[in-house]
């Protein structure tokens, strides 16, 4: 949550401090690090993962309670069937949906929730990464400096039919 020139001298007092420290290397004048060109959209490679254990932040679990005590039908969320998105913090099995990643350019955003419509409209489950269970799993997605892309969706289950389509 640091501003990026606050981010690039807490990383350089690591560096040296754990050579210090942990290395016990004595070192020599060091020059600032040189920070990335871009500080967003810069990845060529990232994965998402599909999963039914969504992490709720305190205020939106007590959000989504409200609503559902005021809602008969029962439990008022938009992500029902699961989430998609990155692993939460410290946790291996909750999973945080995101609408934006800044971390890759497009078309990643648009594929990821393109998926995940396209599973909620077609019956298609999430992962249950407790109980190992669940068609939709994992989505890697790789852009080249070219301007190709390449996709790849892991899923949990063997049915050819729901693969195919």
């Amino acid at each position: 949550m640091l501003p990026y020139d606050l981010q690039l001298q807490y990383k350089q007092k690591q560096v040296q401090d754990n050579l210090k420290r942990i290395g016990k290397v004595q070192l020599p004048e060091m020059w600032p690090i040189v920070g990335a060109k871009n500080i967003t959209r810069y990845r060529n490679k990232i994965e998402y993962t599909f999963g039914t254990d969504e992490f709720l932040t305190r205020e939106e679990f007590n959000r989504r309670k409200e609503a559902a005590e005021n809602n008969p039908s029962g439990w008022a969320g938009e992500n029902e069937i699961g989430a998609a998105g990155f692993h939460a913090k410290g946790s291996w099995s909750k999973v945080v949906d995101i609408q934006t990643c800044h971390l890759q350019a497009e078309p990643t955003n648009d594929l990821r929730l393109a998926i995940k419509k396209y599973a909620v409209q077609n019956g298609l489950s999430f992962y249950n990464l407790r109980g190992q269970h669940g068609f939709l799993r994992t989505m890697q997605v790789r852009l080249c400096e070219t301007g190709e892309w390449m996709a790849n969706i892991m899923v949990g289950e063997d049915n050819p039919e729901k693969i195919e389509n």
